[in-house]
């Protein structure tokens, strides 16, 4: 490569850097981080992505930010191409595919591609973090059972057991998604062929609207259906999404046929999720595991191995380990996070030595955060209440009552449901013995008339700014 390619290509990775930097991470991971420097001419970066989807997203959505990146490392305005990367191991015979795409692209339906090879794990899956292994995770009796059944079928991933499809489910920050990639890591380390692909639901979603746009629902399912192993994260953002839902049964099915194994990850119970009973039916097939909040030992473990990782030592500052794992007690994340700010604090301060009421002032979001957790049924009654203009009691006493107070109820209802990590049967609990069935009725209702209208849907986010966003998602 002459020197000119090799500035070029500096370039771009600088580019890719700038652009990682300013993208969604799970943005960049999708799209970008498989797109490769091939050549430069005529002020334009070719380039190349084993994705076909990669070039459609990029030119239809980011251009403008691509060619402000490159423009800034450059010092001029250059433009860029997108073309695919063909397969190696394709067929000399194959009929070459016009699936490029360049920062000007020329409106035209996109051809189906015929039945090919998929690519390997790491052009498949650029999402799946390397780091993220299951020597690395933190074991304990709430996770116990989903790291023990996640290790047995990735390392088995040929052999047509139960455990299809695995269905690991639980509050946010316990540890699902590092479960997930985990499996990836360890099947691919097992069968370096094996054809692995994590997505979350929103990529899985993205990637089909964009099929459905681009006239090219066929190379979507050649991706998704010719696989030895899917996993889909945050599969609960199925809900609402009818056409998605169908897609995902039928993919599901074939993956099953074909031998494929298949791992969800939800929030929640697959019982609990708005979606078909079909779906449902067949995520409950297999094995159900679920993870709750670690304890306080197992907390404690955490700490420990994320500081050793920073090379922070706890034993430096007395009374800080237990003061942390203390008072984060739900959130994996957090507690990652206050290993780091701690860390991070001690480098750029004069501190020799950190103490629980330096932890407690440097850690006060983090802190809030845990508070916010603290949410219960009956704050949230109270808070529905008035902006209803109605008595809490008239929510939980037994019959339905006027429309208003019935509609009040199931917001309410809707609200815990959302927001905090409970079963059915206790949010039920709370308003007067009330069962579970009656409670996902609630949600339903909810949820159809935030469709219809807008008054509500927006009284209902107003209701829903006042509680801990954090708590609504997996």
């Amino acid at each position: 490569m002459n020197s000119t390619l090799f500035n070029h290509a500096a370039a771009w990775e600088t580019a890719k850097l700038a652009l990682k930097n300013r993208l969604p991470g799970n943005i960049f991971d999708q799209w970008f981080a498989d797109i490769h420097f091939a050549d430069f001419s005529d002020d334009t970066f070719h380039l190349v992505s084993s994705d076909l989807f990669a070039g459609i997203v990029i030119s239809d959505n980011y251009t403008d930010i691509v060619e402000e990146v490159l423009r800034g490392i450059t010092g001029r305005s250059v433009s860029f191409k997108i073309e695919r990367e063909e397969s190696k191991q394709a067929s000399d015979a194959e009929p070459e595919l016009p699936l490029s795409f360049s920062s000007n692209p020329v409106p035209r339906p996109v051809p189906a591609a015929p039945a090919k090879p998929v690519a390997p794990a790491e052009e498949l899956s650029p999402a799946i973090r390397r780091q993220n292994t299951f020597e690395n995770f933190v074991r304990g009796p709430e996770n116990q059972m989903a790291c023990a059944i996640s290790e047995s079928l990735a390392n088995n991933l040929s052999d047509p057991d139960g455990t299809n499809p695995l269905f690991i489910y639980g509050p946010s920050g316990v540890g699902k998604t590092h479960l997930m990639h985990a499996i990836a890591n360890a099947a691919f380390a097992k069968n370096g062929s094996a054809r692995i692909c994590y997505v979350t639901c929103e990529m899985f979603t993205n990637d089909y609207t964009y099929a459905l746009s681009q006239n090219a629902v066929h190379e979507f399912r050649r991706r998704y259906r010719n696989l030895n192993l899917l996993l889909v994260d945050d599969i609960q953002f199925l809900e609402g999404k009818k056409g998605l839902q169908e897609e995902f049964f039928h993919t599901f099915n074939e993956l099953i046929i074909n031998g494929c194994k298949i791992v969800l990850t939800s929030d929640r119970p697959a019982s609990e999720i708005q979606i078909e009973d079909r779906l449902i039916s067949r995520f409950q097939q297999g094995i159900s595991a679920d993870i709750t909040p670690p304890n306080l030992e197992v907390r404690i473990a955490i700490l420990l191995r994320k500081a050793a990782m920073k090379h922070f030592d706890f034993t430096q500052h007395p009374g800080l380990l237990e003061f942390v794992a203390q008072n984060i007690t739900r959130n994996v994340r957090n507690l990652e996070g206050a290993v780091n700010t701690l860390a991070r604090y001690l480098e750029i301060s004069n501190k020799s030595s950190l103490t629980p009421a330096d932890a407690e002032a440097i850690l006060s979001n983090l802190l809030h955060q845990e508070e916010s957790t603290k949410i219960t049924p009956e704050y949230i009654q109270r808070l529905v209440a008035e902006a209803y203009r109605i008595e809490v009691e008239q929510m939980t006493k037994k019959g339905r009552g006027r429309a208003e107070i019935a509609f009040a109820r199931q917001v309410a209802m809707y609200l815990c449901r959302e927001v905090i990590d409970i079963t059915l049967s206790a949010i039920g609990d709370a308003f007067g013995g009330r069962d579970h069935g009656t409670v996902l009725n609630a949600v339903k209702a909810v949820t159809n008339r935030m469709t219809t209208s807008d008054a509500d849907r927006a009284k209902i986010a107003q209701l829903r700014s006042k509680l801990n966003p954090s708590q609504s998602g997996a």
